[in-house]
């Protein structure tokens, strides 16, 4: 469930959705959250007649000097995915894909392909591709994994209990409406016994909660608003809070605490987190070098 306050709003009813496109080139390689996607530009394609056009011929080397293209790169935002990219290449020069690896890893990426090894060739000649263009980017990935285990692998315990208070996650009741004289009455009638969360939610609450019977989540306390995040953590379940957020005030009680586990995911995922943080910094000092 959403565990964002918002106001109710009409949902409009679903209508069917259009048939999906098929895939380009490029969106095969999008499997791979942490891969980069293949250069696709030279691989054959219709072209739209275009009008000829009586322009004199562009050398670019003769009217560009560095300081040109480095203007032109942030002109065209080109220079931030240019930086990570060197800076990743960079960080990951000490280390390799070993044969063993590339050959898991080219196996692992036809088989989410579908496609069985005698068709392997000619997938890849239908695409315009060589196999070595298709591995470039898998090995990158290989080799960038490589460098968050070195760097970050053995902070990964201390770091978890850094985070630890925003990745545990709730289930709670909620009831939210812009009349803070219903909210406090809806509180005296559930302190007195009077009635049910479910039952005074699904009467009174606006938002999303009206609908869920007050229910929300399961969702990371770092996900919250800082006022209900905040509560949260300190209150025991079934314990009433109060808070306002915006035009809204808020009733709530946790209903279950699910504390975070430094599991595999997990594990990965704050990986993920090291990394890109590292990787913005170091963009940031480069841009300025710029």
């Amino acid at each position: 469930m959403n565990a964002t306050v918002a106001p109710a709003t009409a949902t409009a009813p679903a209508t069917a959705p259009a048939p999906a496109p098929a895939p380009s080139p490029a969106d095969l390689f999008q499997a791979s959250p942490n891969l980069p996607p293949l250069d696709l530009s030279h691989c054959d394609s219709p072209q739209p007649d275009l009008p000829s056009l009586d322009l004199p011929q562009l050398n670019l080397s003769s009217i560009l000097t560095n300081r040109d293209l480095v203007d032109l790169f942030k002109t065209y935002q080109i220079l931030p995915h240019l930086l990570r990219e060197l800076a990743t290449d960079r960080a990951i020069a000490p280390f390799t894909c070993t044969p063993a690896e590339a050959a898991a890893i080219r196996e692992q990426f036809f088989a989410q392909q579908q496609i069985p090894p005698e068709q392997q060739a000619q997938w890849l000649q239908a695409k315009g591709l060589t196999l070595e263009e298709v591995m470039a980017p898998l090995k990158r990935g290989i080799r960038i994994e490589k460098f968050k285990q070195a760097t970050w692998g053995h902070r990964v315990e201390s770091y978890f209990l850094q985070r630890k208070a925003q990745l545990d996650q709730v289930i709670y009741s909620m009831i939210q409406h812009t009349n803070s004289g219903l909210i406090t009455e809806l509180h005296f009638r559930l302190q007195d016994g009077e009635s049910a969360f479910a039952e005074l939610a699904s009467q009174y609450s606006q938002g999303l909660a009206g609908k869920t019977k007050g229910i929300m989540g399961p969702v990371e306390l770092g996900d919250l608003h800082p006022n209900l995040s905040s509560l949260f953590q300190q209150s025991q379940p079934q314990e009433l809070v109060k808070t306002c957020i915006g035009d809204w005030f808020i009733l709530a009680q946790v209903e279950v605490k699910i504390p975070a586990q430094l599991d595999a995911a997990m594990r990965q995922r704050l990986l993920n987190e090291r990394y890109v943080d590292w990787l913005q910094q170091e963009i940031d000092q480069l841009q300025v070098a710029a």
